[in-house]
């Protein structure tokens, strides 16, 4: 895409456009060096202003940073997730143009622990599984869950290798969730967990806790650690009536 001069759309907001899709296609990755203005000059015929407009824009929408003496630089995008349905990661991330991974930490049969029997209202056996998932070989999220056994009978390792785990719960076991309760909490990410997620010590994240019915009954429980610099959350209310709780601790 080159910069069309005749057009309506101002010259900044194409450059914008140009750069924004060199970032999305990964011709642009994460930490690379942007031209300096006077080559963007050059390349596009345009003005050190019109430059200046652009990169002031990619800047504030969060596509580039800014070292002092260095240059602009690309920065690492964030995965933005909508939470307006009871999502699956690995269908979310496709959609997103992302490539989704995950790497099975641990996956166990467990007596589940009194606040996890608390969380599912049972003491039944529990499939115990930790993973970490990536976007793009980049670690996101690392989410430990809990299903009972009862509801996933025959469940295995090996099957879960093979596809994504909300895909196997549908297709294998017919369970389509339609309802969960999601809750948020800031918190530092902590030191068990960050180096998986290619963190510092103390770094701040977000941690999700899942609770996901077949009817009435709870039957998943998971809990989650985003990375704060790579995973957004969006919610979308819709509607004349919303349930709503805020809570501080």
């Amino acid at each position: 895409m080159d910069i069309d001069k005749q057009s309506k759309l101002p010259m900044y907001a194409q450059l914008f456009e140009i750069i924004t899709r060199q970032i999305s296609s990964g011709e642009l990755k994460e930490g690379d060096q942007l031209p300096f203005e006077r080559e963007l000059c050059e390349i596009h015929s345009i003005s050190r202003t019109t430059v200046r407009q652009a990169m002031a824009e990619l800047e504030k929408e969060g596509y580039i940073y800014k070292i002092h003496g260095k240059g602009m630089f690309v920065r690492g995008q964030a995965v933005k997730q909508s939470l307006m349905t009871v999502y699956s990661f690995h269908e979310e991330m496709m959609r997103l143009n992302r490539q989704p991974s995950s790497q099975i930490l641990t996956f166990e049969l467990i007596a589940p622990s009194s606040a996890v029997a608390q969380k599912l209202q049972t003491d039944e056996f529990v499939y115990h599984i930790i993973r970490l998932r990536s976007a793009n070989a980049d670690p996101v999220l690392y989410e430990e869950t809990y299903l009972v056994q009862s509801h996933f009978p025959g469940f295995t390792r090996e099957i879960l290798e093979q596809d994504s785990l909300y895909n196997v719960i549908k297709e294998k076991y017919n369970i389509a969730f339609r309802r969960a309760i999601d809750t948020f909490r800031a918190i530092n990410i902590p030191v068990s967990i960050a180096s998986f997620l290619h963190e510092k010590q103390g770094v701040s994240g977000l941690q999700i806790e899942r609770v996901a019915f077949i009817g009435l009954t709870p039957v998943e429980y998971t809990i989650e650690i985003a990375r704060g610099s790579k995973f957004e959350y969006t919610i979308e209310l819709q509607g004349v009536t919303m349930n709503s709780a805020i809570s501080t601790v």
